[in-house]
């Protein structure tokens, strides 16, 4: 399952995109990052794809016309970008589900759980706005870009947009979304967008202060109102994590993708080529790492899962090797897994658990858990890896 987000950039706030978007390539794979723009430079992208590519993302040059965003919020830290989230759904025709994010955000964790959600019946999900809780705060908006192109929505907001012109009333993006929506929309938890801004508001009613302020639980924090991290004298919360992803290179970013990906690491050693549905298994099971070991050369029944993200092969092992494996790869594995259907006792000496399935158990050996088939032992990983 791919992923889709999407940004409106400037030029004003290329560099604080530049860190949004290091921090969703720092957590999340398979991710589509669209940048809505009206021209912005080529080799800024190619920098950006540099890195996405090594964890299968992908940031997209989207132009948009300047001219079909011609308002004026009113705040001189709004630009007309902010309305390009009105034009997401007919400007990505092909996607079903979009996560939009203001450029000044950082997404800190894996963005999967907001693409399995089930929407009901709602064309968007919002945070409660935590300076207005009478309103949601547009800086995250999960759309179902389907119900959005459907129902023709864009048109609805602009509709509504020029009569609060009328009316003389503010015309924001987040004021006129929350008119046209009110409470129709899905209430995300807070910690899908945790409001920075609040800190650097004074003075500020104190029931807001009781209700949000020693929440410290965060999955894409977001730098509201004027207080932004990355100016020099505006100390909000978070500041530090900003500044963290502002440093990070390609292999930091590497190095904390694979560490988030990875939550369990199982040994399988074997004897011969018949690995029973490692292929299946993989695939089962993403957060997973399979390290294989074989004493000899491997065929290609073996080989054909080097290219799997989640596998590693170290075929022909020395004994010199094997002792080094001993000493160094084993204190990186949780458990050992039994797939070999070759029946042959293997040489493997560990005090870590030892899994298997009735299809491959061998006599003589102790199991600390056999499994009635391949489903109910991916079960069990995933299980771990959520515990």
């Amino acid at each position: 399952m791919r992923k889709v987000v999407a940004f409106g950039v400037d030029q004003n706030y290329m560099m604080p995109t530049t860190v949004a978007v290091k921090s969703i390539l720092a957590n999340n794979r398979d991710t589509d990052i669209y940048i809505v723009n009206d021209g912005l430079a080529p080799e800024w992208f190619w920098e950006l794809n540099r890195i996405a590519r090594m964890v299968n993302c992908r940031v997209i040059d989207q132009r948009i016309d300047p001219e079909l965003l011609v308002w004026d919020s009113g705040f001189q830290h709004i630009s007309g970008m902010a309305y390009a989230r009105f034009f997401l759904p007919e400007l990505m025709p092909d996607c079903q589900r979009i996560l939009y994010i203001d450029c000044d955000t950082l997404v800190d964790s894996d963005i999967t759980p907001l693409f399995t959600l089930d929407m009901g019946t709602y064309d968007v999900g919002c945070v409660q706005d935590w300076l207005n809780r009478k309103l949601f705060n547009s800086g995250v908006m999960l759309f179902d870009a389907d119900k959005w192109r459907e129902k023709e929505i864009r048109k609805r907001l602009v509709e509504t947009l020029d009569v609060m012109k009328e009316e003389g009333l503010p015309t924001d993006d987040q004021q006129v979304l929350n008119r046209y929506f009110g409470e129709n929309y899905l209430h995300l938890p807070l910690a899908w967008n945790f409001q920075t801004g609040i800190d650097a508001v004074l003075p500020a009613e104190k029931s807001y202060i009781e209700k949000y302020g020693h929440l410290d639980d965060y999955r894409i924090i977001h730098y509201s109102t004027a207080a932004k991290a990355w100016l020099e004298n505006c100390h909000v919360r978070h500041r530090d994590i900003w500044w963290s992803y502002w440093a990070m290179g390609a292999s930091e970013i590497l190095r904390e993708n694979a560490a988030r990906e990875t939550r369990l690491v199982c040994g399988i050693f074997i004897m011969s080529d018949q690995i029973h549905d490692l292929d299946q298994l993989a695939e089962a099971c993403p957060h997973v790492e399979f390290h294989v070991y074989a004493r000899t050369s491997v065929s290609e029944n073996v080989l054909m899962y080097r290219n799997r993200q989640n596998i590693r092969l170290y075929p022909a092992i020395t004994e010199v090797e094997l002792v080094a494996l001993h000493e160094d790869q084993m204190d990186r594995v949780d458990l050992f897994i039994d797939l070999d259907r070759s029946r042959m006792k293997s040489e493997l000496d560990t005090k870590l658990p030892r899994w298997t399935t009735k299809d491959t158990e061998e006599e003589g050996v102790t199991y600390d858990r056999v499994f009635d088939n391949l489903e109910e032992l991916a079960l069990a990983l995933n299980e771990v890896t959520e515990a």
